[in-house]
């Protein structure tokens, strides 16, 4: 007799119930027919979040243990990746522009809770590298009632010339450690700034955008720390 295994989605090793089986099967059939945005957020963060599958998705260098790999992080990262490639960047402007004023949402907007901007090295597809950059300055240009922040560790991404609502920490050395090693850099650069996620006695619950908004209202050149937990 086959032995069934749990999905990501599954805690504790739990075999899903026919209807959970069933909504997956149905959300698969849609998988990258149309663009998500987390309206919900997550556990950590509480402001809406775009979400896609980083260039390491699927080859031997993906990130071990990252938590993009299983549950309904992955299905959003990789429905949102799907649908990139199968569209431009003008149609990607128009689809998110669409759906923010839709919502008639204005506020903070998480982009890339999964997921980071291409590499330059291989052009894959319209929406790839420097035209996805492009296509999000456009997006904010759009929605100025919006304030949209992510992080990146490519190194061609330039920060410069960036809307003033569309914030892009850009770090290419190690940005995360002990709490010993945090505070270090905190006093080797005034540019630094420490995420509290991780600190005792810090809860984590929906502390991104409301109970912390360092990352937000701080502009690009402002680098974040993260204590590893």
């Amino acid at each position: 007799m086959a032995v069934l295994k749990a999905c990501g989605v599954c805690k504790g090793g739990k075999i899903p119930s026919p209807e959970l089986i069933a909504r997956r099967a149905k959300a698969l059939k849609l998988l990258g027919k149309r663009l998500l945005i987390g309206w919900k957020g997550n556990k950590k963060i509480a402001v809406p979040k775009f979400d896609r599958a980083c260039h390491r998705w699927g080859t031997p260098e993906m990130c071990k243990g990252c938590y993009c790999r299983g549950g309904g992080l992955y299905f959003h990262a990789r429905n949102n990746e799907l649908w990139l490639q199968a569209h431009t960047p003008q149609q990607f402007v128009d689809e998110m522009t669409r759906q923010i004023r839709a919502k008639g949402y204005a506020g903070t907007l998480r982009v890339h809770t999964a997921g980071e901007f291409d590499p330059m090295s291989k052009k894959i597809h319209p929406l790839h590298g420097a035209a996805y950059l492009e296509a999000w300055k456009v997006i904010a240009k759009l929605n100025p009632r919006v304030t949209f922040y992510t992080y990146t560790k490519e190194p061609w991404l330039s920060i410069k010339g960036l809307p003033k609502n569309l914030i892009i920490h850009a770090n290419t050395l190690k940005n995360f450690g002990s709490a010993a090693w945090c505070f270090k850099m905190l006093r080797k650069n005034p540019l630094y700034f420490l995420c509290p996620c991780g600190l005792p006695g810090i809860s984590v619950d929906k502390i991104c955008g409301v109970r912390c908004k360092k990352c937000i209202d701080l502009p690009s050149q402002y680098k974040p720390l993260f204590i590893e937990h």
